[in-house]
């Protein structure tokens, strides 16, 4: 994992953030502001990951990167949820923030697809 630093801080990152009470901010009368905070962290945690993945050593990129770069962060998202859900008394786990944590993910891997795709075509 040592080609994935960045990754697993931003990691620890979430885990931290997500598990501590939510602040009062001049932001929180907009309503479900929230899903979108979920949706910026998970995107960037999954282009930070396509970044680490596309610079590291050919022999530390697995042979499908889909389930480093999709599977893995949306399973640490849900295990984040059961978290707030049954470990922790100051948040609450929620399905929609879920669905806005794979949505973040799922959004980074087309747009990596997509210039991906653009990069290759004007080679």
């Amino acid at each position: 994992m040592r080609h994935y630093p960045l990754t697993i801080l931003w990691f620890i990152f979430i885990f931290i953030v997500c598990l501590m009470p939510v602040p009062e901010t001049p932001l929180s009368h907009v309503v479900n502001i929230d899903k979108f905070v979920h949706l910026g962290l998970w995107l960037v945690a999954s282009l930070i990951i396509w970044f680490e993945y596309f610079r590291a050593p050919e022999r530390w990129q697995p042979r499908r990167p889909l389930w480093l770069t999709l599977v893995l962060p949306v399973l640490a998202s849900g295990s984040i949820e059961l978290l707030q859900a049954y470990a922790t008394t100051c948040r609450s786990g929620d399905w929609l923030d879920f669905l806005f944590n794979a949505a973040g993910v799922i959004l980074a891997t087309l747009i990596v697809h997509i210039c991906k795709r653009k990069v290759k075509n004007e080679k």
